[in-house]
């Protein structure tokens, strides 16, 4: 199961694989290794929900057996769920969400894991305390406005460093934006990260950063 574990890992959690001991695979799924060697094989594009496999039994190098099987695939993983209930249109707070670990089988349903990419965000839907949130769920709003002063997170070696800085555009959570340093008076390139927040790219030079902390 290693393939289907390694076609999900870009989604993150605890990948789980149950397999469906019917009465025509049971037979083959009890032979043991040695002497016998299994091929598994994938035969669903999406290996998420109930997925058929083709398991082929080798003895010696040389198939003697090829088996259908059906597995229930699902991904456990820690996601944003409402800590009480949110209405429709409501501005979401940091204090109304929460990470908590959720099985889903399938990729349509897979939960939001950034709790910074709510906060400030609207509502679309009624959200009921303890439902997981989905990228369909909040309606994008301006975190950063033209001409606001904004906290400038950047890292510099081993150290998050924090600054002031005037947004010259405003902007939804991930947007880049050009922020210029007051006191140095130059401008460098940031991310969005929250209300009235946002972090330097990481691809930055030296010399920008210093700039930007000047």
């Amino acid at each position: 199961m290693a393939h289907i574990r390694a076609l999900l890992a870009e989604h993150g959690g605890e990948v789980q694989v149950s397999l469906d001991r019917s009465a025509r695979s049971r037979p083959a799924l009890s032979l043991s290794e040695p002497p016998f060697a299994f091929r598994i094989r994938l035969k669903d594009p999406l290996p998420l929900g109930l997925v058929s496999l083709e398991a082929e039994v080798l003895d010696a190098g040389r198939i003697v057996q090829t088996v259908p099987l059906i597995a229930e695939v699902a991904l456990v993983r820690q996601v944003a769920v409402a800590r009480r209930p949110i209405n429709r249109g409501m501005p979401i707070a940091d204090k109304e969400v929460a990470l908590a670990a959720r099985r889903f089988t399938s990729l349509d349903q897979l939960g939001v894991t950034d709790l910074s990419s709510l906060v400030g965000q609207q509502a679309r839907r009624f959200i009921e305390r303890g439902e997981v949130f989905t990228a369909r769920d909040v309606t994008p709003v301006p975190l950063v406005k033209r001409g606001q002063l904004v906290t400038v997170y950047h890292r510099l070696g081993g150290m998050m460093i924090r600054t002031v800085g005037k947004a010259l555009e405003g902007g939804t959570y991930g947007s880049v934006i050009p922020v210029k340093n007051e006191g140095s008076n130059r401008s460098f390139q940031a991310r969005i990260s929250g209300p009235q927040t946002v972090e330097v790219l990481a691809h930055r030079t030296a010399t920008a950063d210093q700039e930007a902390d000047s």
